[in-house]
């Protein structure tokens, strides 16, 4: 498991979600959307790779015993149809290229709700600068906190980014 995805998840772990919509993109296994789910939450995993949104559903069923709503999303060329708006969108090691960057910055306003949070965790990747002056250059207020995941016997540090529309 990426150790981004487990610091989200246990970020997220002690909200209560009930009555809101939350999206995860780029969401791998789903953990993150599985625990919101399990949180209350009225929640959609995307990817743009179809095997990742079996995974997650499995997972969801697996692990929740629940239904987790899936959808195929593109970040170069995203398809919002049905979509519609969230109130949490949760992104965990998205940032592994620096285009990313742009194309998440000009998603999320395509997907948040107003007065919606963004929460991005990443494992301090070069993107994540780039991607926090792309969101502050919208009109973003942007924070940060530090945690540390053990993987394998090591402590990676992971942030976890939070962006709120002003």
């Amino acid at each position: 498991m990426w150790p981004s995805a487990i610091a989200l998840a246990r970020h997220i772990s002690g909200m209560t979600f009930s009555g809101k919509r939350t999206i995860e993109i780029g969401c791998g296994v789903g953990l993150p959307s599985v625990v919101a789910l399990e949180r209350g939450a009225e929640s959609v995993a995307t990817d743009h790779y179809p095997g990742a949104l079996d995974f997650a559903s499995y997972n969801a069923e697996a692990d929740a015993g629940k239904s987790l709503k899936t959808a195929l999303l593109d970040w170069r060329n995203p398809e919002f149809d049905g979509l519609g708006k969230f109130d949490l969108i949760l992104a965990a090691d998205v940032l592994y290229e620096r285009v990313n960057a742009r194309y998440l910055a000009n998603l999320i306003p395509e997907l948040l709700a107003p007065e919606g949070e963004i929460l991005l965790a990443d494992p301090r990747r070069p993107g994540a600068e780039l991607f926090t002056e792309e969101m502050e250059g919208r009109g973003f207020r942007a924070s940060k906190t530090s945690v540390m995941v053990e993987q394998s016997g090591r402590e990676v540090v992971v942030n976890i980014h939070g962006f709120r529309g002003v």
